[in-house]
């Protein structure tokens, strides 16, 4: 009986046991990939699965459909295991001092917390504002916003103006600001 008759009875263990020696046939094909056989035949199970829920006996052969379906199972387990095997552990071991004595990647990675930075971005946010203190309450909230990383559209619905107000007025307030510190406010 032929795969498509086996399928369209719904005969799926006949089918299955029939096509068992055509998937480690098929596998013979990717042995340059660096995949175990069991994850191999993994595949293939899982595109026996997909092909049972999803082909159409009108439009191909069954073995066309299915080897279709085996690729791209296959490929794609490669892929995943790619993207997992270029990953490097924190405690891989950079360089062995001694025996007792080891350099890590994680001694080396600074925590990547800059104090410095946010008090000296917090001061300049405080200055800035200061600054604005002339302006309409509207455009200070405005620009406090959006010096806070608030986007323009949310700044927009919050002040009840469109997004394109907000723009102009953030840089409308940005050449004041710099015409002022220019005058050496």
């Amino acid at each position: 009986m032929t795969n498509e008759e086996l399928f369209i009875l719904g005969d799926y263990d006949t089918l299955y046991s029939q096509n068992v020696p055509f998937m480690y046939k098929f596998i013979n094909r990717f042995l340059n990939l660096p995949i175990e056989k069991d994850d191999f035949i993994g595949c293939c199970n899982l595109a026996f699965m997909k092909a049972i829920k999803s082909y159409d006996p009108s439009t191909s052969k069954w073995l066309t459909y299915f080897s279709r379906l085996m690729v791209n199972e296959i490929l794609m387990f490669n892929r995943n295991l790619q993207k997992h095997t270029r990953c490097i552990s924190l405690e891989t071991v950079i360089i062995a001092i001694d025996d007792n004595t080891d350099i890590t990647l994680e001694d080396q990675i600074s925590s990547g917390e800059c104090i410095e930075e946010d008090v000296l971005d917090k001061v300049i946010t405080q200055k800035i504002l200061e600054l604005t203190k002339e302006l309409p309450a509207r455009e200070q909230e405005a620009l406090r916003l959006h010096l806070l990383g608030v986007k323009q559209a949310i700044i927009g619905e919050r002040l009840n103006i469109s997004q394109a107000y907000v723009s102009r007025l953030i840089k409308q307030i940005s050449n004041e600001l710099y015409k002022q510190y220019e005058k050496g406010a």
